[in-house]
């Protein structure tokens, strides 16, 4: 199967998972997440039925393609959030924050605590689980934030002309 074949299942899929949780007043990123999820225990279950599917994760274009996706989401988040009038709405911003990052990152080396197996590479293990679990919590977190049209992003809510929302 091409990869651009896969890709439009992959976007029609997650998309409609994402209308459906909007629908259900979610932001849609939930439903995308669970339509991944979903996708990837079907695939992992029925291997033969989605011979394409299952080797995707090795495939180099595949992989600068979600690659430069997620540049270009932080790129727009940077480019849309507007600092100042974070800290005006929330003055505990700065906190939840650093929340945001040092949680995910004591919560993912915990996880490699409890259930890694005992090696001379662990903590460097239980580390690596905990970074990878703070990095991604960021773009997931401004992700919702759009989605919802929280204060200091534009999101779906309007655009923005002269600090004004339209």
């Amino acid at each position: 199967m091409d990869l651009f074949f896969v890709l439009l299942v992959l976007l029609v899929v997650t998309r409609a998972f994402g209308e459906l949780a909007e629908r259900l007043g979610q932001p849609s990123l939930v439903g995308e997440l669970i339509a991944g999820v979903t996708l990837g225990s079907i695939v992992s279950r029925y291997p033969a039925t989605f011979p394409d599917l299952v080797g995707l994760s090795d495939n180099q274009v595949f992989s600068s393609l979600t690659d430069l996706g997620m540049f270009f989401l932080m790129v727009f988040a940077g480019i849309e959030m507007q600092p100042y009038k974070i800290m005006r709405h929330s003055g505990s911003a700065s906190v939840v924050a650093v929340g945001g990052m040092v949680l995910p990152l004591i919560l993912g080396f915990a996880l490699g605590v409890l259930f890694l197996p005992d090696t001379d590479l662990k903590l460097a293990q239980c580390l690596f689980i905990g970074t990878a679990l703070a990095v991604t919590a960021v773009p997931a977190t401004v992700r919702v934030l759009m989605d919802l049209g929280q204060p200091g992003y534009t999101g779906r809510a309007g655009y923005r002309i002269g600090g004004r929302l339209r």
